[in-house]
């Protein structure tokens, strides 16, 4: 991969990312985001100890770090409410440094692994016993969240935060799908599209149900859906237990990220 086309690719995913965070903030009950300068904050509405759900990211350079945290405080300062800032290995070095001057304490320390592929993945056929489905109902969205809740360990309040509305995995720029094996939801994984970029987000498998490929099958089914709705590349933020199955389907490291918790109380 050309220097150039990695860069445009690291930018494409930074905006997808970001545009995933507006989408599940507009669908979640409380959710409040905003957008000053550059500097995106954003709340669920209920604590949750994750970067895509209580956070911080810098999309303009030009915030510099002091601007960046003074921002964060006086959005979660009067919520009391842990946050995450995220950072990105190309792009927020100065960041870095203050967060670790101001005692945030680094989440994943190597980094998430933002992960991109380029083309279309082969289909796999499931098992007669096994369903993949299209969430396209209230009961898809559900089934999803149950998913979602047993393989994250979310908490029921986040959950509905999350997928309390249908519109949070039936929409336009979204195609989210559900493995059921006998009827029993088992797998998910969902895509956003924006900035001609596939997202893959929210892949999950109940831990009774891992080593079997299905998290595989749903995965390749909502990648190849977002190439489907124009994509011209499919990114990720990959988990500790999926880099390795992302890897052998063809996913490749594109950047790292990492989180920064800050405790307000």
């Amino acid at each position: 991969m050309r220097p150039d086309e990695r860069r445009e690719l690291i930018r494409l995913a930074d905006l997808n990312l970001a545009a995933m965070i507006r989408h599940r903030m507009k669908m979640a009950t409380n959710g409040l985001l905003q957008e000053q300068d550059g500097v995106l904050l954003f709340t669920i509405g209920c604590p949750a100890a994750n970067g895509h759900l209580n956070g911080v990211m810098r999309m303009n350079d030009e915030i510099d770090a002091a601007g960046v945290l003074e921002r964060a405080r006086r959005f979660f300062q009067p919520l009391k409410r842990d946050f995450m800032v995220w950072v990105r290995d190309e792009r927020d070095n100065d960041l870095e440094q203050a967060l670790r001057n101001a005692g945030f304490t680094v989440v994943r320390e190597a980094g998430i692994p933002g992960m991109v592929l380029q083309q279309r993945l082969d289909p796999v056929s499931p098992s007669a016993d096994i369903e993949l489905r299209r969430v396209a109902s209230a009961r898809d969205v559900a089934d999803y969240a149950q998913v979602t809740d047993a393989a994250f360990g979310l908490t029921n309040e986040v959950a509905q935060a999350v997928f309390g509305r249908t519109e949070s995995l039936v929409a336009p720029q979204v195609a989210a799908f559900i493995v059921r094996h006998k009827n029993v939801p088992v797998a998910a994984a969902m895509t956003l599209l924006a900035v001609e970029v596939a997202g893959i987000y929210f892949v999950g498998t109940i831990p009774e149900a891992r080593g079997r490929g299905l998290g595989d099958l749903a995965t390749r089914a909502a990648t190849n859906a977002g190439f489907d709705m124009g994509a011209r590349a499919a990114i990720l933020q990959a988990s500790v237990a999926g880099e390795s199955l992302y890897r052998r389907m063809g996913y490749q490291i594109l950047t790292r990220y990492r989180w920064h918790r800050s405790t307000m109380r």
